[in-house]
Formats: C-alpha cells, sequence, structure tokens
C-alpha cells in the first residue's frame, strides 16, 4: 500500500515533468528549467530518493540548456557531474543520452572526431538496449557531423536511417528534423525543389506538435531555397518569419543564422552596408556562445560584403579570419566559399592570376563536397580571370595553360549550364553578366561583329530580367549601365 504523502510527492514530481515537457515544445525554455529544477528537488527530498529518475530528470535539464539556451558550459557540465556519481544500472539506461548531448557539444565547437566517437559509443548502446528512439535520434546527429565535414553521402545515408525508424516510432519531433535535414542536403546538392519538398514536410510536422523552434528553423530553410532560385523579397520574408518565431524562445543560434541570413538576401541586392549590420550581429552573438561554425562564415561573409564595398583591406583581414578557423578542418563545404571569398577579392583587386588560382581551388573542392551553387560560382570566376589575363599583358598565367577569351567563354558557358540545369536564377543571372561582357565590343575587341553584340544584348536582357524579379538592385543598375 502506498503512503498518501509518498503518492502526493510522486504525483508532484510527474506533474512538474510533464508540465516541463510541454514548456519545452512550445519554446518556453525558462519555465521548463525552473519546472525540472523543482522535480529534482522534490526527488531528493525524503529517505529512499529515486537516483534513475533523477538522473533523467537531470539528462533532460542539461539537454535544455544545451539546445534551448546555447549554455554548452552548463549543458556539459551537469552531465559530467552526473556521469561522476552514475551507478552501473543508472548508466545502461541513460549513458547513451548524455553521451549525445556532448557529441552535440562538440560538434557545434567544432571537435567532430571526438563528437563522432561520442555518437557511436551511444549508437553501440542504444542498439544493445534495442531502442528504436534513441538509435533513430543518434543515426540524426551522426548525420549531422557528416553534413557538417561535407560528406553528404553519409549524412543523407544516416537521416535517412533515422527517418525511416522514426517514422515507426512515431517520434513526430525527430523525424520533423530528419526531414528537414534531408532537405538541406538535397538543397546543397542544388536540388532545390527536393529540397522544398522536404522543408514543407517537417513543417507540416512542426506545426502539427507546435514546435516553434522547429516552425523557426524550418522556415529559415524554406527562405534559403526561394534565395537560391532567385525570389530575394520572399526569401526576405521567411527570414524574417523565422527571426520572430525565434525570438519569441529567445533560440539564439536560430535568430543568428537568421541575421546572417538576412545579411546574405541584402549582399545580393548590392545593399553591402545593411548586409554588414546584420552580420554584425551574428558574429556578436556566435561569439557570446562560442558557435565555432557561425564565427568563421560570418567572417566570411563580412569579407565578401567589404570586397563588395571595395574596401579590400578589411575584406582580406576577414577572409583570412576565417581561413584559420576553417583551414585543417574537415568542412570542406566552408573552405571552398572561403576560397571563393579569396578570388572575389583578387579580382575586385585587379590581380586576376590569384584570381583565378583561388577560384581554381574552389573548385576542385567541390568535385569531392558535390555543392552546385559553389561549383557554379567556381567556375564563373574562373571565366572572369582568364577574360582579364587576356587582354592583361601585365599578368601572365604560371602554368603552361595559356589564357584566352575561348576559355573565359567555355567556363562562362558551363557556370550558365549548370545554373540553368538546377534552376539557381540568381548564379544564372550573374553568370549571364559575365558572359554578355565578354561578347560585348568593346576597346578591348574591336571589329566585332554584328552577331557578337546581338549575343551580348541577349545575354545581357535575361540576366536584367532575373535581376529585376529577384530585387537584386545593384546588379540590375550593372546591366542596365553596360546595355546603356
Amino acid at each position: 500500500m502506498i503512503k498518501t504523502g509518498n503518492l502526493r510527492k510522486q504525483l508532484l514530481i510527474d506533474a512538474l515533468e510533464g508540465r516541463a515537457n510541454v514548456y519545452r515544445l512550445i519554446g518556453e525554455y525558462d519555465e521548463a528549467i525552473q519546472d525540472y529544477q523543482k522535480a529534482i528537488f522534490w526527488c531528493k527530498k525524503g529517505t529512499k530518493p529515486d537516483s534513475l529518475l533523477i538522473a533523467n530528470l537531470i539528462i533532460h535539464l542539461a539537454d535544455i540548456f544545451r539546445e534551448g539556451k546555447n549554455d554548452y558550459d552548463k549543458s556539459a557540465m551537469l552531465i559530467k557531474k552526473l556521469f561522476n556519481r552514475m551507478s552501473k544500472k543508472n548508466k545502461n539506461a541513460l549513458y547513451p543520452l548524455g553521451l549525445n548531448i556532448l557529441g552535440i557539444i562538440l560538434t557545434h565547437r567544432g571537435r567532430y572526431k571526438q563528437a563522432l566517437e561520442y555518437h557511436k559509443k551511444a549508437l553501440s548502446i542504444n542498439k544493445k538496449l534495442k531502442d528504436k528512439t534513441e538509435t533513430g535520434k543518434t543515426y540524426l546527429v551522426i548525420g549531422d557531423i557528416y553534413y557538417y565535414t561535407g560528406d553528404f553521402t553519409n549524412a543523407l545515408k544516416y537521416y535517412k536511417k533515422s527517418a525511416t525508424i522514426l517514422k515507426t516510432t512515431g517520434n513526430k519531433t525527430n523525424l520533423d528534423i530528419a526531414y528537414n535535414n534531408i532537405g538541406s542536403i538535397y538543397y546543397d546538392q542544388g536540388k532545390s525543389f527536393m529540397a522544398l519538398k522536404y522543408y514543407k514536410r517537417s513543417l507540416n510536422i512542426s506545426e502539427k506538435i507546435e514546435s516553434k523552434l522547429d516552425i523557426g528553423v524550418t522556415c529559415g530553410n524554406i527562405g534559403t531555397v526561394y534565395h537560391s532560385i532567385g525570389n530575394l523579397d520572399i526569401a526576405l520574408k521567411y527570414y524574417e518569419k523565422s527571426i520572430n518565431i525565434l525570438k519569441q524562445i529567445d533560440y539564439k543560434i536560430g535568430i543568428t543564422t537568421g541575421y546572417n541570413n538576412l545579411g546574405a538576401a541584402y549582399y545580393d541586392k548590392g545593399r553591402f552596408h545593411t548586409a554588414l549590420r546584420y552580420y554584425r550581429k551574428s558574429l556578436s552573438t556566435f561569439q557570446e556562445i562560442g558557435y565555432y561554425l557561425g564565427i568563421g562564415l560570418v567572417y566570411l561573409k563580412m569579407g565578401q560584403a567589404y570586397t563588395g564595398l571595395r574596401n579590400f583591406s578589411r575584406a582580406d583581414k576577414y577572409l583570412k579570419l576565417a581561413e584559420k578557423i576553417f583551414m585543417g578542418n574537415p568542412n570542406k563545404k566552408i573552405l571552398s566559399k572561403i576560397y571563393i571569398g579569396f578570388s572575389e577579392l583578387y579580382y575586385g583587386k585587379k590581380d586576376y592570376e590569384g584570381a583565378f588560382k583561388h577560384a581554381n581551388k574552389a573548385l576542385s573542392l567541390t568535385r569531392e563536397t558535390k555543392i552546385i551553387e559553389q561549383k557554379i560560382s567556381a567556375l564563373r570566376l574562373m571565366g572572369k580571370a582568364i577574360k582579364c589575363l587576356t587582354h592583361n599583358t601585365g599578368h601572365t598565367m604560371q602554368d603552361k595553360a595559356i589564357p584566352s577569351t575561348k576559355k573565359a567563354i567555355s567556363y562562362l558557358e558551363e557556370s550558365i549550364a549548370l545554373a540553368r540545369r538546377y534552376n539557381m536564377k540568381l548564379e544564372l543571372a550573374k553568370s549571364l553578366y559575365e558572359l554578355g561582357k565578354v561578347y560585348l565590343p568593346s576597346r578591348e575587341t574591336e571589329n566585332a561583329k554584328g552577331e557578337t553584340e546581338k549575343k551580348a544584348l541577349r545575354y545581357l536582357k535575361e540576366a536584367a530580367e532575373i535581376f529585376k524579379k529577384a530585387g537584386a538592385e545593384l546588379w540590375l543598375k550593372k546591366v542596365k549601365n553596360l546595355i546603356a
């Protein structure tokens, strides 16, 4: 027979834990933390505390500090303290949960190898315990590591394994994340409509379970697809919606990523000062929470914005800071972006040989990462650089290749073909603009035939239509100046 006092205590603990779970789901993290702490307090009262229940509550509390408050130090401290005093019995059930949280923290800090060790250890234990839900969740975080290191084949494999298992267990919260992550792989592979399909699947689930965090994150990702296909104004709406939702739950990484996305959209509109304002907001928060990946990405984007403003010394400073963070890191996706940033910088400084070499480095990395947008950018920059080398006798290629207009056209046409194939409208317009410049008669191309002029105008007019629809004002102005 259960004593009345003990029954009341158990009911109180159950109620606090249940309410904490609801608060967590709807993004009320401070309230969730308070309820978990109260539940732990009541668990410890009495002569025989339930050590397994206490350990379980501490694991969930640590995960909220990690996920909702981005307080990685507090989260890691709670888990490590718990591990030190866990009994063997408790360890079997809860150890993999703690390992996965520590692994996620290490991933955010760029320590991928150690993170993978933690997750694989957790996976082995979960399989032995025949815990399908936790096995599915572990496949998900292992996929994240492969994604961040640019191994999209393995990332997609683990995300799909995760989705298959989580679908059978009815775990909608993590199935939502799996679909979202699969969408991100397809986005990076240039498969915009597949990406949108999975993002919308994810959004549908997150709206049904009323998860503000997942709704906010997925809205941001949908924005990136519209950005890629050349609808900057629609992209901006999704980015702003994402930020507004995530502000309600004070999800710092998501809010800051949203500012980064806003900056990128304004960068493509040619509003570099506005872009820098958002990038600085991002940088401040990423530095505050110690988000390694985010800091490097913002340095890269700031470097590109300063190149756009022709402030080459600052551009060089920020690109070198980004390179320092990612050099020697397995994240080839970001390193390729950095080389593209350097190529743009050298082109702006009229160091066309330097521009070609860095674009070629980026292109080499895209052969491994398979990221289409970066491949298009690299090919375009190589074409631009060769075009200028052809007409600039002060620069000579040090390799055996002789620069020629024909080669410049070849790179630009390949860039255009890829952009058309993957429906990357903005990238298409930028490459059409550069190809139009090659064909456009100028002082450097005397006695150009009328047919060449027609080609140039055809490319430039198509570029202008895309830039106008996208709301890319600066690019549109550039094209109009050439056509005039």
